[in-house]
């Protein structure tokens, strides 16, 4: 086979590559294409095609795009991304909402039950609380609310 008929699969292979990155969104596979258009680039410039050598060179440039590439093509196609949003849908005025206190908060124990919104959830706070006890919400973790004795202004 000739060197530019080796040159010219080795770039179709990666067009391809590119293209079904459009189909999964992994951000690997336009990696893996750019890696073996730039392996049939080399090619056409010289470097040998006898043996492993290209796909070595794939492999090579394949790992070296991918692990230095993704996370920044990934923050420029996707946006920022943070592991803990700071709202979730349905949730953005939960804070500084009132909650009724319906078990635990005794002396020493910070964990109880409030009713929020018709919905009970797991709570922390620091100050004894009854049962009945109107509280504010202060912060959200997961589905833990941390709540302090509410004062009425």
């Amino acid at each position: 086979m000739t060197t530019n008929f080796i040159a010219t699969a080795w770039m179709v292979v990666g067009v391809v590559l590119i293209l079904v990155e459009f189909f999964t969104t992994a951000l690997i596979f336009i990696f893996l294409g750019m890696a073996a258009i730039l392996t049939g680039g080399l090619i056409l410039i010289g470097l040998p095609q006898h043996s492993a050598i290209p796909y070595a060179v794939f492999a090579a440039l394949s790992l070296l795009l991918v692990l230095s590439l993704r996370k920044y093509a990934r923050r420029l196609l996707l946006g920022q991304i943070s592991d803990k949003a700071q709202f979730e849908p349905g949730f953005e005025d939960i804070i500084g909402s009132e909650a009724e206190v319906i078990s635990g908060f005794s002396e020493g124990v910070p964990r109880g039950r409030v009713v929020f919104r018709g919905a009970e959830w797991n709570a922390l706070c620091s100050d004894a609380l009854q049962r009945g006890e109107r509280v504010k919400i202060i912060s959200r973790t997961s589905h833990t609310l941390t709540i302090k004795k509410y004062s009425n202004p």
